[in-house]
């Protein structure tokens, strides 16, 4: 079976792939910056699915940040619904593997809520 694929042009800041980004996060106050950047870090590595499962270690060392700082703002994506983690093992020895974050499309609250209202005088 023959796949197709899209071809940058080489230097292309998209040759090692890239992701969508749902402005609904971006927007979301109760988020920090760091959370944002994690969250669309995740996103860069979805592809056409809704899950990622880079290292915490990769994810530290490409965004510079600490372990313990990364635990922090991700725990924030966690609590506002935004992802889920599954944690991984291996079956023959038990060890921990990578974790698979999935990002969650659909969110308990309407989306609605804070709408603001522009009207024209």
């Amino acid at each position: 079976m023959k796949k197709d694929y899209l071809k940058h042009p080489e230097g292309s800041i998209y040759s090692k792939g890239y992701g969508i980004i749902p402005k609904l996060v971006m927007q979301d106050r109760r988020l920090s910056a760091e959370a944002k950047a994690i969250y669309s870090y995740m996103c860069s590595y979805m592809g056409s699915g809704n899950t990622a499962f880079p290292s915490v270690k990769k994810i530290c060392y490409d965004l510079n940040m600490s372990k313990d700082r990364y635990y922090n703002h991700v725990k924030q994506l966690i609590d506002c619904g935004y992802i889920e983690v599954h944690r991984q093992y291996f079956t023959a020895t038990g060890q921990r593997a990578n974790n698979t974050y999935e990002l969650i499309t659909s969110l308990p609250y309407p989306d609605d809520q804070d709408k603001v209202v522009f009207t024209m005088s």
